[in-house]
């Protein structure tokens, strides 16, 4: 939605146009979940910015590759008080020339339904400049869009920059050529037109609400422009809304499996499902696709013992030979006497590294170490027909 003259959305914007009847606009809608998310979302559609190449190509090559670094204009432990920092901000701001300009930028969000908002507040201009956004944009657009705002309004030759907005100025410096948010690359654009006007630009990380006077007026008129703010030429990168419709996508998705859970999977669920993250349990862990396969299996409870077998009717009978009505995983590695020899690295492993364990090796599987799945895989392993 964000490329201009794309077929998709000019047929989208087409069929919309042909719908002349209630009956009609209901039928499509039901139909065509395309249309459904573009009427649903036109509003925000209406404020994306749109253009024919992807952010990055939109600058010059010089602009593209720029890495402007900034640094931490102090140094605060985290046993530093507020006058502390306070003390050490004053102490470095008188060491800059006093001729340039400084500028504290920032960017807020009251509330989640509401518009965000970015402001930067100059001492020697001696005033806010508020700016309100789109409901659509995320915190870091609204402060990378304070940042742009203060580097085009400001005419001085020495510019130095206040913002507590790590990530914005990290993206400004990072070795990562392409970026979703187009601002960021207009700052990059911004910063090589200023330097080719022999403008010095400084950018420095500041710790935001520890009472810095410029930040915390920064911080204040941010807040301010969620509600009265100048609207200006602002388009919400499609970035944002990327975001947004992916954790959207996530919700949706959970509440499925939260629901799917209570009829099938309920094992599984209730013992490693995770809603908080989207890496898998293996994330750079070092393992070999047999122990990743291994514990994948025993996860989701369908292993090569009666006791699983029998729930897919693969066997008669769930019991083990050694006479156990259940033969699971727990049962051979702890209890079953044909297995104990096979199964006694593995207990002292785990009698050693959890001395408490309640004899339930899948309460143990949500997060197992190199060296657990190794035991494990050699455990199955050792078996006619591998676990």
């Amino acid at each position: 939605m964000s490329k201009r003259n794309h077929l998709v959305i000019n047929s989208i914007e087409s069929l919309e146009c042909s719908l002349n009847t209630r009956a009609q606009k209901a039928q499509a809608l039901a139909k065509s979940p395309s249309l459904r998310y573009y009427i649903t979302n036109k509003y925000d559609i209406s404020h994306l910015r749109s253009s024919y190449f992807i952010p990055a190509f939109e600058s010059s090559l010089n602009a593209f590759i720029l890495r402007k670094h900034f640094e931490s204009f102090i140094s605060c432990s985290k046993e530093s008080n507020d006058n502390e920092i306070i003390q050490s901000f004053n102490d470095r701001l008188q060491e800059l020339d006093p001729s340039g300009l400084t500028v504290y930028t920032d960017g807020s969000r009251i509330t989640e339904d509401g518009c965000a908002g970015a402001a930067f507040f100059s001492p020697e201009l001696g005033h806010c400049f508020k700016y309100k956004l789109t409901r659509s944009a995320s915190v870091f657009t609204a402060e990378a869009w304070a940042i742009y705002q203060a580097l085009i309004l400001t005419g001085y030759s020495k510019i130095y920059i206040f913002s507590d907005s790590r990530s914005v100025l990290q993206a400004i410096s990072s070795h990562r050529l392409i970026n979703g948010n187009y601002i960021i690359h207009k700052i990059k654009q911004t910063l090589l037109q200023l330097e080719h006007n022999n403008i010095d630009c400084s950018l420095f990380w500041i710790p935001s609400h520890k009472g810095i006077l410029g930040n915390e007026l920064a911080d204040k008129a941010a807040k301010e422009a969620c509600v009265d703010g100048a609207r200006g030429f602002f388009r919400t990168p499609y970035s944002d809304l990327q975001v947004q419709a992916v954790a959207k996508a996530r919700v949706r998705f959970t509440d499925y499996l939260n629901d799917k859970a209570i009829h099938t999977g309920a094992h599984y669920h209730s013992l490693y499902f995770s809603s908080t993250t989207v890496k898998p349990w293996y994330f750079k862990k070092k393992l070999t696709r047999s122990e990743i396969v291994l514990i994948n299996r025993l996860r989701s409870n369908h292993y090569n013992l009666n006791y699983s077998l029998f729930r897919k009717n693969m066997v008669p009978s769930p019991a083990c030979e050694c006479g156990d009505p259940r033969q699971d995983l727990n049962h051979t590695v702890f209890f079953c006497p044909f297995t104990r020899r096979r199964a006694r690295p593995l207990v002292l492993y785990l009698n050693k590294t959890f001395p408490s364990h309640s004899y339930n090796i899948f309460t143990l599987l949500v997060n197992p170490s190199h060296k657990f799945c190794r035991l494990l895989l050699a455990f199955a392993k050792s078996f006619d027909v591998p676990i």
